[in-house]
C-alpha cells in the first residue's frame, strides 16, 4: 500500500512541478514571481525527496515523511501567498 501512495504523491507532485514550471515563465519578477519560486523550489525538493525515499525503500519513515510533507507545506503557503498578492494587484 506504501508503495502505491508514493506513486500517486509522484502523480499528483509531477503535475505540479510541470504547473509551476509553466508559471515561471509567466509570472513577472516581484512579489508574485519570488513566490511562484518558492513554490516551485518547495515542490521540486518533495518530489525528489519522495524519489530518494521510493529508491531507498524509505516510504515508511518518519523523517523522510516529514522532510515531504514540510516541504509540501512550503509550496503551499507560498501558492496561497502568490495568489493572494495576485487578488490584491488586481482589485
Amino acid at each position: 500500500m506504501a508503495e502505491a501512495s508514493v506513486g500517486r504523491a509522484l502523480d499528483h507532485l509531477n503535475l505540479v512541478v510541470r504547473r509551476l514550471e509553466q508559471q515561471r515563465s509567466l509570472v513577472e519578477r516581484g512579489e508574485a514571481g519570488r513566490r511562484v519560486e518558492r513554490a516551485y523550489a518547495g515542490a521540486q525538493t518533495a518530489w525528489q525527496r519522495v524519489h530518494d525515499a521510493r529508491n531507498t525503500g524509505a516510504c515508511t519513515h518518519g523523517p523522510v515523511l516529514e522532510q515531504i510533507r514540510l516541504a509540501v507545506q512550503d509550496a503551499l503557503e507560498a501558492v496561497e501567498g502568490a495568489l493572494r498578492q495576485t487578488d490584491r494587484e488586481a482589485a
